[in-house]
């Protein structure tokens, strides 16, 4: 391993280490107004665009239904892939401009994903409780982490320079 690639790891993982340790200095409360505003109460209204019949309400922290709650707590936020996708750039070879223009990127996509994953644990909860453990511990979030590798790798590869952690 070259001492660019090392360099590139250990600032990964001070970055994501530092994004983490600030993260959880973030009180509870303001967590939980985040949490209803960007991604509880748009995913409500996804749920009822995709399934018009469904009663389906914001509540908090929580998507509500008749037989499914769905809490969206500290940790299941998407914060954790984010946070990733942060370091990695960061620590990466590249200009500043690129580096602000993919953090941008990165939020938007990291959004979009967890609120998808959102919309699909609830119907998974709803429709098919039994596979829901499995989809939400195990499953979902190992696609999260692949998509988000994947973003980075499409980044890192259009920054128009050679690789110089090769």
């Amino acid at each position: 391993m070259t001492r660019a690639v090392q360099r590139f790891f250990a600032q990964l993982a001070l970055g994501y280490a530092l994004l983490m340790g600030l993260y959880f200095l973030v009180p509870d409360g303001w967590l939980l107004a985040a949490y209803h505003h960007a991604i509880v109460a748009p995913g409500a209204a996804l749920v009822r665009l995709l399934a018009p019949g469904a009663l389906v309400n914001a509540e908090l922290n929580a998507l509500r239904s008749p037989g499914v709650v769905l809490e969206i707590v500290r940790g299941c936020d998407g914060t954790g892939v984010l946070f990733m996708l942060y370091a990695a750039v960061l620590a990466y070879p590249a200009t500043w401009r690129r580096r602000c223009a993919a953090l941008g990127g990165a939020t938007a996509f990291v959004y979009v994903l967890n609120l998808a994953r959102v919309v699909a644990l609830y119907f998974i909860a709803a429709r098919r409780p039994a596979w829901f453990e499995a989809a939400h511990t195990l499953y979902v979030p190992g696609l999260f982490v692949v998509a988000a590798l994947a973003f980075f790798d499409v980044w890192a590869r259009r920054r128009g320079t050679p690789d110089v952690l090769a």
